[in-house]
């Protein structure tokens, strides 16, 4: 795929997001309540206390004693890290031996001199040290909830070069508590079911024509089974995160408060002192709205991650999740959106959060997104182990397609006869845009395989254009076939994509090929797109017929190619001459199998 098709596809990914981030919730949940605060304040600046007195001769000695014995168990084990642990004979306290050598750093006050450098790198004699006893530390360290001596430290690194290490860390330990606390999801079963076919009566499908229809019986079996899972769901993210407003001018005294808060939040940050950052960041966001909706454009901030506030919220949230004060921080972070490649934290923070509050049950939607890896312990691994049908799930999730924006879904519903009943559920429940909350596209495609292509050619040929182009570049990622012998690759990898694109399990493998007639149908219902005056649909639908390696495409391209010079983009054209190239290979590649 060449570089500016990659670019297209992050800069779609990306846009489809924040419209994820906009959709409402389908159901009217119970609000989170705010849990009285824990500050958890240890005082600015106050040392970390050490289990092990030592001076720091003695401590590198010791550390230099526990890495080796790890490394050495770690190089014989071949299993997890934390399988290892659990059996590895611990003498020494790794935190008391990373207190003390961190102690020049933290305690010299700044974050970017000589030993805050050194032990950043993996590769000084300090860091080599440094980065095993931060993993021992993290797999370690307690579980209960609140301002743990290992937290304050990790949060006080966090400022540091060794700031990455630090921050996984925490995630880890957040990620161990979440682990310990696992119970078994419970799955909707026919009574679950037929409630919440009952409440469908006024639900319309979008159909692919531009026209709003009733839901036939299968669809709407489908659909009560996704509304039944996800009845515990917490609000979409960025639901109602925002209202309008204006930059303030320069010198205004909100904004002088906020630059004052950031800089508590960053005294509060380096003395480890999570329980303060987490009561000033909730200043700062108080001052926009706080836990109302947001007056973003008063913000004035801004971070590489996205607007300021954002940052803010996220990391409130996560403060407040180390806290333990876990209902406040599911409101934080359900409040925010994903921007710029933070959906990881968001997700995970949301699913960990959730399931304090309402069990697995609380957080299917989260799952059904799948951030990362889909069988990881955050995706859907965990729905299908509990018994749910997850293909059945995206298949009722599919059917809110077209949903994204809810002004667009009320000019569809005031153009039909059904408008009154619509707009009413509407007003009442949102826009239910569960397709673009749990990915359903590329979720079905993965999940359900060669039964998930005629639903989706259905949407890439006439779908609402974001759900048509995300339909095909998901079929292209499905049906990808080189006509190399898969038997004779070392795997076939998953296939990741700028942008959070969720991942599909191509279905060329090993001992199966893809049936040909069905490339054949796809290739012939999708012909009409090749005189589509979309440019960016044309230029997707071009992409997936080189992807597809078959022949019954190549007279598209070449057709493509010929009408080509009436439009102002050439990259059309280049890109339909070398996907036929990619066709041509495909099929020296299969004429040199066995």
């Amino acid at each position: 795929m060449s570089e500016p098709a990659v670019r297209r596809i992050g800069t779609f990914a990306a846009a489809l997001l924040v419209l994820a981030a906009a959709c409402v919730p389908s159901r009217p949940t119970a609000p989170i309540d705010l849990p009285p605060s824990r500050t958890g304040s240890s005082g600015l600046g106050e040392p970390l206390p050490r289990a092990m007195p030592m001076s720091r001769e003695e401590a590198l000695s010791a550390a230099r004693r526990l890495v080796s014995r790890w490394q050495k168990a770690r190089e014989t084990a071949n299993v997890p890290v934390s399988t290892s642990i659990a059996s590895f004979p611990m003498r020494e306290d790794p935190l008391a031996l990373l207190t003390i050598l961190a102690d020049p750093c933290l305690e010299g006050g700044d974050f970017h001199a000589q030993p805050c450098e050194e032990i950043g790198d993996p590769e000084s004699n300090l860091g080599a040290l440094f980065y095993p006893l931060l993993e021992l530390a993290r797999e370690t360290a307690p579980l209960e909830s609140g301002s743990t001596d290992t937290l304050k430290l990790l949060f006080r690194l966090e400022n540091t070069a060794a700031w990455y290490a630090a921050r996984h860390a925490i995630e880890r330990i957040l990620e161990r508590r979440f682990l310990r606390a696992h119970k078994s999801c419970e799955r909707p079963d026919a009574n679950d079911v037929a409630t919440a076919s009952a409440d469908l009566d006024d639900f319309f499908v979008l159909s692919e024509t531009g026209t709003v229809r009733r839901l036939t019986k299968p669809e709407r079996a489908d659909l009560a089974y996704l509304y039944a899972a996800v009845r515990d769901s917490g609000p979409a993210f960025g639901s109602d995160a925002w209202v309008p407003s204006s930059p303030l001018p320069a010198g205004h005294p909100d904004l002088q408060l906020r630059a004052k808060l950031n800089a508590e939040m960053d005294t509060a940050h380096r003395a480890g002192d999570i329980g303060q950052y987490a009561k000033t960041a909730r200043d700062y966001l108080a001052s926009l709205g706080y836990p109302g909706p947001l007056r973003t454009e008063e913000d004035g901030a801004a971070h590489w991650k996205g607007p300021g506030y954002l940052e803010v919220l996220r990391e409130y949230a996560r403060a407040r999740e180390m806290l333990g004060e876990t209902a406040e921080a599911e409101r934080a972070y359900r409040h925010t959106r994903h921007v710029n490649g933070t959906h990881d934290q968001i997700v995970k923070g949301a699913i960990r959060t959730a399931e304090v509050r309402a069990g697995c049950e609380g957080s299917v939607a989260e799952r059904l997104f799948a951030i990362n890896q889909p069988e990881d312990f955050y995706g859907i691994n965990r729905l299908i182990e509990d018994g749910y049908d997850v293909p059945r799930l995206y298949r009722g999730a599919l059917l809110t397609s077209g949903r994204a924006d809810p002004a667009e879904v009320r000019r569809a519903l005031q153009a039909s006869p059904l408008r009154r009943e619509g707009i009413a559920r509407l007003e009442r429940l949102g826009s239910e845009w569960w397709a673009g909350r749990t990915r359903a596209i590329p979720g079905l495609a993965d999940t359900a395989r060669a039964k998930s292509v005629d639903a989706l050619a259905r949407v890439a040929a006439k779908g609402d254009r974001y759900d048509q182009l995300e339909a095909l570049l998901t079929l292209g990622r499905l049906l990808r076939d080189d006509g190399a012998d898969p038997c004779k690759k070392v795997n076939v990898p998953r296939i990741y994509l700028i942008g959070g694109l969720r991942a599909v399990q191509p279905m060329v493998e090993c001992g199966s090929k893809i049936d040909p007639t069905l490339v054949t149908a796809l290739v012939r219902s999708l012909a009409p797109l090749q005189n589509s005056p979309d440019d960016e649909v044309l230029h997707d639908f071009v992409g997936l017929l080189g992807l597809l390696g078959s022949v019954e495409a190549k007279p598209l391209l070449q057709s493509v190619i010929a009408t080509s010079g009436a439009r102002a983009n050439g990259e059309i054209e280049e890109r339909a001459r070398s996907e036929l190239s990619r066709i041509d290979m495909a099929e020296i590649n299969r004429r040199a199998r066995p």
